[in-house]
């Protein structure tokens, strides 16, 4: 984004630039029932992963459960990560009450109080937090289960490019996937590194809270083609993966169709269900990333005239921009650019607003749904105050001129 209030330049945060093999990630190789390992390529491999090891293990349950009421058939694989841990804030102790992480084959079942599908593996207390079990849990996925088509799913709390727990600023920004038997999240930059270091994956949904940012997207590009995700905070509960699932078992579907129907059957379940996003309008939208440095483009052009322009009208429409949860930081990108053109006297600048709006809206999103008129799909980090100097280590920021 602009940054046009800051009073100095800022240094770039240092990654964790240490090599990592993938024989290093695979430190053990967990062995599985030969009854439940796939040798027939099936067409997508869904690999879920829930961390219930916070405040959100009764919904991991529900999930997961869900995931049952569809099954793998010869189609579709689903496996699952699983991580559950006793006396935190919503506690949960049904199926035994079991804690530690679990991967389990999905496998067809009505009973949506138990899991019944089979425990490949009983890793005990592994860090859900930590990127290397990310990746350890992908590449394991797809050497046991191998498809024509990978899609991830990210479950659990997150909060855009910034951490969940903000005790975590001082251990490295994160941003996803907090395990609070550890205190550690996964960063936006390490999930690139997980994804990275096992191969990429063909779709990735971040099922957390306000992930659909585009700090967070073109970090990701490399190595998916399309994502899912919310610019808004996100309800405990969705009823969602079982109808995608129902359609992806009804033909062949390409990644952008997946992104689709993880929106579309995200705003069925608020309008034809009556879903309650607990006081925030539902938000979802899916994304071709493969798009993403055309868009960063599109995006440079737009800010080398807004910097020429009357910065009044950038910071008038900074104020009034769409914001979304807590985070008066997190703008929507499309009620930015209108407010600015509409504001503006600039006739240079208005041509190239609507360059950048008809992108996004034709290009580079794919589908969006929202309860209200003004989130387009896509946030940007705008600070209302003091800026994050951690930010500049983001790609999104290396690589183009939205902090200038």
């Amino acid at each position: 984004m602009i940054f046009w209030l800051l009073l100095s330049a800022h240094s770039c945060f240092a990654f964790d630039k240490s090599p990592v093999t993938v024989g290093q990630i695979m430190e053990k190789e967990v062995k599985i029932n030969a009854s439940f390992q796939k040798d027939k390529e099936a067409d997508w491999t869904f690999m879920w992963f829930i961390n219930g090891k916070n405040d959100l293990e009764q919904y991991a349950m529900i999930d997961i459960n869900e995931l049952e009421s569809s099954g793998s058939d010869s189609k579709v694989n689903i496996v699952a990560e699983m991580g559950r841990i006793n006396g935190q804030d919503g506690d949960d102790n049904s199926d035994g009450n079991w804690v530690g992480v679990k991967r389990y084959f999905i496998v067809k079942d009505a009973d949506r109080n138990k899991i019944n599908s089979p425990v490949l593996a009983d890793l005990g207390k592994k860090d859900m937090g930590s990127w290397k079990e990310l990746a350890d849990f992908i590449v394991w996925s797809k050497k046991n289960y191998p498809a024509k088509k990978y899609a991830l799913i990210m479950w659990d709390h997150g909060n855009g490019w910034k951490p969940v727990d903000e005790n975590n600023w001082q251990n490295f920004y994160k941003g996803f996937s907090l395990d609070e038997e550890t205190g550690n999240e996964i960063s936006v930059p390490q999930m690139a590194k997980a994804l990275s270091k096992a191969g990429g994956v063909d779709f990735i949904l971040l099922d957390g809270c306000n992930m659909a940012m585009a700090s967070v997207i073109y970090e990701l590009k490399d190595y998916a083609k399309v994502a899912a995700a919310s610019q808004e905070t996100e309800p405990g509960m969705v009823v969602r993966y079982s109808s995608v699932l129902a359609e992806v078992k009804k033909g062949e579907l390409s990644p952008e169709d997946l992104g689709f129907y993880f929106v579309y059957y995200y705003r069925a379940y608020f309008e034809q269900m009556s879903g309650d996003n607990e006081g925030a309008a539902a938000t979802q939208s899916a994304f071709r990333l493969y798009k993403a440095s055309e868009f960063s483009s599109v995006l440079d052009r737009w800010v080398s005239v807004a910097l020429k322009s009357d910065i009044s009208v950038l910071s008038k429409a900074k104020k009034e921009a769409k914001f979304f949860g807590e985070d008066p930081d997190y703008k929507d990108l499309s009620d930015f650019v209108s407010l600015v053109y509409k504001q503006t006297q600039s006739q240079e600048l208005k041509k190239v607003s609507i360059e950048l709006d008809n992108f996004l809206k034709k290009d580079f999103i794919i589908y969006n749904w929202a309860q209200d008129s003004k989130s387009a799909g896509l946030s940007v980090y705008i600070p209302s105050e003091k800026y994050r100097e951690e930010y500049s280590g983001l790609k999104f920021s290396k690589n183009g001129l939205w902090d200038e």
